[in-house]
């Protein structure tokens, strides 16, 4: 039986042959492989019923598939309703196998999917350029207004809060913790749910973040965008005339592009103490060896937006896919999900403990060596997609599905010994 959540995104998800597979952490059924077994390779999902898999999530503890222009299906925890069908909710409820998503309206299966993205435990899906939400709604995560912050077993409409009619015209949908997103063909960007980290952009006057929002909240970046990625209370988007790379909200890790103990770029609160968020959309650069700062750019995207695979928010670490084929990385490096080889070099001392993180991004090195011993200036080339979920990263490069990262509960997918903690850099994935 099921146990109370309590490993988040330790599972991961990637394409192949048409299909996704998961690997990793499975207390819940999230892997769907019908048992509640880790996965130390990667498994096809029982009986999953779309006969081809356009798009996926891997939320805290759930999974979501979908065909495009058909149907979603959800499997794992449902401890909140963030399977959006017929399950029993609860502290251990689950699906080890995918169940079909309901609208709350007239409980008929949601269909013409084109895109799904899973928080912590709630669950978002576009259908017809409208956003459907489900499962927790703790933050107002769900955006549909309601000011009870009432649990959804099946799927509601987002509401826009200017218009109060449902949100619209919407191409890409993306979830942090417990809050969302969603981004319009003009590339118009509206959030809901938690603030606490300003990750909605939404500021009282003197600079501190209003707690919530119920209703999509139209954000005030000062430009529009291509794609946006999110995990925990940040932010991260491409910003559509040049490709640049922005961040906001929680900075915990750096991973808005800011050193944490940057009090002078960051500010101080009320006690005196450096601000953990930032309010306002900030520029990702690279720093050079000669000290001069460069602009980081994105790749092009895919047609298909919402499925795109160039910019990747995992909890506390961001991937971007560059136009060269490389990728860089920043944030949390505590597992080796940057992919220097060296976590060792991204170490800093806070007086009691030893942190491991890189403000800074940091260009992703090869596959083989010796972990902190890297090869200077050999780094991953031929890259054409970049996945990043909790502490762990993968890109396909040259046609192979790579890995990085923490691999404690399988979520790599090597079942080799020696790399069952953590991996520092790229390795092959078997099967790939």
């Amino acid at each position: 039986m099921p146990q109370t959540v309590s490993t988040f995104y330790a599972h991961t998800a990637v394409f192949k042959n048409n299909t996704t597979v998961l690997s990793g952490y499975n207390a819940f059924g999230q892997l769907g492989t019908g048992d509640l077994k880790n996965q130390s390779s990667f498994n096809k999902v029982s009986g999953l019923s779309l006969n081809r898999v356009d798009g996926f999530a891997a939320g805290g503890a759930h999974t979501l598939a979908f065909q495009r222009y058909s149907t979603v299906q959800a499997w794992g925890s449902n401890q909140y309703g963030q399977l959006g069908g017929d399950v029993t909710t609860g502290s251990s409820a689950s699906s080890k196998t995918p169940v079909n998503v309901l609208k709350e309206n007239d409980g008929s299966i949601l269909t013409g999917v084109t895109g799904v993205a899973a928080g912590g435990y709630h669950s978002l899906a576009i259908s017809g350029g409208n956003v459907w939400a489900w499962g927790d709604n703790g933050a107002g995560q769900l955006g549909n207004g309601d000011n009870g912050f009432s649990q959804k077993t099946r799927a509601v409409q987002v509401i826009d809060e200017s218009t109060n009619a449902p949100l619209s015209d919407i191409v890409l949908v993306a979830a942090g913790g417990t809050c969302s997103y969603a981004m319009n063909s003009n590339g118009q960007v509206w959030g809901w749910g938690n603030n606490v980290d300003g990750q909605l952009l939404i500021n009282k006057p003197d600079e501190a973040p209003i707690n919530y929002a119920n209703k999509a909240h139209l954000l005030s970046l000062p430009f529009p965008v291509k794609a946006i990625s999110a995990r925990g209370s940040y932010a991260v988007v491409i910003k559509k005339d040049d490709d640049t790379v922005w961040a906001w909200g929680y900075d915990g890790w750096g991973q808005i592009g800011i050193d944490p103990t940057d009090a002078a770029t960051l500010g101080k609160d009320s006690k005196g103490n450096t601000k953990e968020y930032v309010l306002t959309p900030h520029q990702i650069t690279i720093l050079g060896s000669n000290g001069s700062r460069t602009d980081l750019k994105a790749a092009a995207l895919p047609a298909d937006v919402a499925n795109q695979r160039v910019l990747a928010a995992g909890s506390d670490h961001v991937l971007v896919l560059t136009p060269q084929g490389t990728v860089y990385a920043w944030g949390l490096n505590y597992y080796g999900q940057l992919g220097n080889n060296d976590r060792n070099a991204t170490s800093h001392e806070d007086g009691l403990n030893i942190l491991y993180y890189s403000s800074n991004p940091l260009q992703v090195r090869a596959t083989g060596g010796t972990a902190g011993q890297p090869t200077s200036s050999v780094f991953l080339t031929g890259v054409t997609e970049v996945y990043a979920y909790g502490h762990s990263s993968f890109a396909v490069a040259n046609g192979k599905l790579v890995a990085w990262g923490s691999n404690l509960y399988g979520q790599l997918g090597f079942s080799d010994p020696s790399k069952s903690g953590m991996q520092e850099n790229p390795a092959p994935v078997p099967g790939f």
